[in-house]
């Protein structure tokens, strides 16, 4: 039983898909947030500007887990996650550069 939770947890960390950057042009109006997993393997999400309602830094009110996550809120409903692991300070400066420069 510990064996196959030991290896559970394990699958779960390096499968989890972790946010790691993002790109805004707004030139070509898309958006890329770019995410690797801890097998190193890299996935892509892509939207157009204009698909983007807001981004949004939410503060977790319970104690487990990480305090703050910022996500891409899109027009369908559709949430896209930034950022979880930076620390809330850092999440908010980023969440208020892309605002204003995406000019949402």
């Amino acid at each position: 039983m510990f064996a196959v939770f030991t290896v559970g947890i394990t699958a779960f960390v390096f499968l989890e898909r972790t946010s790691y950057g993002c790109l805004a042009d707004r030139a070509a109006a898309r958006f890329t947030i770019f995410q690797v997993n801890g097998l190193g393997l890299t996935h892509r999400i892509c939207c157009k500007v204009g698909e983007i309602r807001t981004i949004e830094l939410r503060r977790r009110v319970s104690g487990r887990g990480r305090p703050c996550s910022a996500s891409v809120i899109l027009r369908n409903g559709r949430q896209l996650r930034l950022l979880s692991y930076k620390p809330c300070e850092e999440q908010r400066q980023i969440v208020n550069r892309l605002v204003s420069f995406l000019d949402i």
